[in-house]
Order: structure tokens, then sequence, then C-alpha cells
């Protein structure tokens, strides 16, 4: 459960990083020069460029198996402490 929420950590992160490179990318119309046109479009970039990252961390911390449990476990209690068959060495 707790990859879970540490998944959708990301998620959130990456969707919000998006909706930043989106106010970026408004800025650079608004923009009165050249250099501040640059200088929006290269935080745009850097922001969806993180957004793409965190969304890929989700991923992967979504596919991790879980710490606690083993995949395979060992039998148990296979054989009992003494014969109950009745036959008696000797």
């Amino acid at each position: 459960m707790k990859k879970k929420w540490k998944a959708n950590d990301y998620y959130m992160g990456a969707m919000l990083m998006g909706v930043a490179a989106l106010l970026c990318a408004g800025g650079i119309e608004n923009s009165t020069n050249g250099w501040a046109m640059l200088g929006w479009t290269c935080a745009a970039l850097v922001m969806g460029s993180v957004g793409v990252v965190l969304a890929a961390l989700g991923i992967v911390t979504e596919q991790q198996p879980d710490k606690g449990r083993k995949v395979h476990l060992a039998p148990t209690r296979t054989v009992g402490a003494g014969r109950s068959s009745g036959r008696r060495a000797g």
C-alpha cells in the first residue's frame, strides 16, 4: 500500500509540473523581447522534462515488488514430529 501512495505522489508532481510548463508557455506569448522569450522557453522545457521524469518514477515505483512479502514461501509442517503409522524399528 505504501508504494501506491508513493507512486501517486510522483504522478501528482508530474501533473503539477505539466501545469507549470503550460503557464510558462503562456509567459512566452506575453514577453516583451527575445531574451525573455528564451527564458520562458527554457523554463517550460525544464519543467516539462521534470514532469516526464516524475511520471517515469511513478511507473517504476508502482511496479516494484513488495518488500515484506516473499514470492516463494517455504513449505511448513511437511514432516511430523513422530511417525504415526505404528511401525517400530527393531
